[in-house]
């Protein structure tokens, strides 16, 4: 078991963005052009604590730069009648199923045992799918440590709206963002949540990692100790979190690259990184990709 807890680990991130934003010479911005037309490119990370801010200024030179702002989907419609029969759809078992009928009776144990500890009711989440499961256990315990504050998505997005400064575009539907959380771990529930719940207690060890990795801005270390693992012990889960989206966002970020309209394009940190990382395709491109200070 001990030999697949990285992969969890980097899924774990990667749902976060992975990193958090600090002062620091570089950034995790990136100015994006080819010929005159440009855009740019910053990794963010979608919870922080009071401590993360102020953020870096690339961010915020790079937002002045701009009129349109990039984000990854469209979280107010999480609240719609029709998202909410999607979540039904998706983030849950079919009727008079749990997760008990999917894991090792030690495995649900440790669940047990571990969202007792933290002061939550395993019955109530109990119907939810692995990926949707964990993913509010993570959001919860991170809580419990400080870490609950909006992102570097969210503080833009609210600039860009109290200002009306920008327009807004993004680069998935909600939908499809859901669905992807929503097959994490399916079909290997028992392993999936085997590997999280390893990983539940060293949270704090693990952001303060990405921390020093952050502060230098050290691709190789954040794709070796964070994408690699996922890369090489969870497949599917590294297929449907990275590859696949990275593809799909591809086309936008060129018909940005085309276009005199200036956009700042925020996404996980995770996505720039790594041989299938959006600013290695970029570069493989012919894009000239330039890091903000």
């Amino acid at each position: 078991m001990r030999a697949y807890m990285p992969a969890f680990r980097s899924i774990f991130l990667m749902l976060l963005g992975l990193v958090f934003s600090t002062q620091a010479l570089a950034s995790p911005v990136f100015k994006i052009s080819k010929g005159d037309n440009y855009f740019y490119l910053g990794g963010t990370i979608h919870l922080l604590s009071k401590n993360d801010y102020p953020l870096p200024s690339a961010f915020q030179s790079a937002f002045d730069d701009t009129t349109t702002l990039v984000l990854e989907t469209d979280l107010s419609h999480m609240s719609s009648s029709t998202m909410q029969h999607i979540l039904k759809k998706e983030f849950f078992y079919p009727q008079h199923h749990t997760v008990k009928h999917y894991v090792s009776s030690d495995t649900y144990r440790r669940l047990s045992k571990s969202v007792t500890k933290m002061g939550l009711n395993l019955e109530q989440l109990a119907r939810l799918r692995a990926g949707p499961m964990m993913a509010q256990i993570v959001v919860f315990k991170l809580k419990l440590i400080g870490i609950g504050d909006k992102g570097v998505d969210t503080h833009f997005l609210e600039l860009a709206q109290s200002k009306k400064s920008h327009q807004l575009a993004y680069l998935e539907p909600l939908e499809m963002q859901m669905k992807v959380l929503a097959s994490l771990g399916k079909g290997d529930e028992d392993r999936y949540l085997a590997l999280a719940l390893d990983d539940l207690d060293r949270v704090d060890t693990m952001f303060r990692q990405m921390v020093r990795e952050w502060r230098n801005w050290d691709e190789s270390a954040l794709d070796q100790n964070s994408l690699a693992p996922m890369r090489e012990g969870f497949k599917p889960a590294y297929k449907a979190l990275v590859i696949d989206r990275n593809n799909r966002w591809m086309g936008s970020l060129e018909t940005f690259a085309q276009t005199q309209e200036r956009e700042l394009v925020l996404v996980g940190a995770l996505h720039l990184v790594g041989p299938d990382g959006l600013l290695t395709k970029l570069k493989a491109r012919g894009y000239t990709v330039t890091q903000m200070h």
